[in-house]
C-alpha cells in the first residue's frame, strides 16, 4: 500500500510541474493572423515572441467582462495570459485571458 501511495504521490508531483509550465503569465500581443487564427506575444522586448495557434475548443475570456470573449477580442498591444499544450512543433492556446489595453 505504502509504494502504491509513493507513486501516485509522485504522479502527481510530475503532472503540477507540467500544468505549470504549459501556463504564460500575462504578456503583450505583438502579432494577430486573423486567417490562421495564430497571434504571437512577449514578456517584453528583450524576450522571446512565441506563437500560439487556436482551435475551436479555445476558450477566451476578456477581463472585466461577463460575457465569454472570441479570438476577435485579440487586439495588438493587448496583455494575454495562456495556457497552452504543445502539438508537434506548435503552442495550442486552450484558454486565454485577455486584459485589454486602455
Amino acid at each position: 500500500m505504502r509504494k502504491v501511495l509513493i507513486a501516485v504521490t509522485l504522479a502527481m508531483l510530475a503532472t503540477l510541474s507540467y500544468a505549470l509550465a504549459a501556463v504564460t503569465p500575462y504578456r503583450i500581443v505583438t502579432a494577430v493572423d486573423d486567417l490562421s487564427k495564430t497571434f504571437s506575444c512577449h514578456a517584453s522586448s528583450r524576450e522571446p515572441t512565441w506563437t500560439y495557434s487556436t482551435n475551436d475548443k479555445t476558450v477566451f475570456r476578456v477581463e472585466g467582462k461577463v460575457r465569454r470573449g472570441g479570438f476577435t477580442d485579440i487586439k495588438v498591444g493587448d496583455r494575454v495570459s495562456v495556457h497552452y499544450h504543445i502539438s508537434g512543433n506548435n503552442r495550442v492556446a486552450d484558454r486565454v485571458i485577455v486584459r485589454p489595453k486602455k
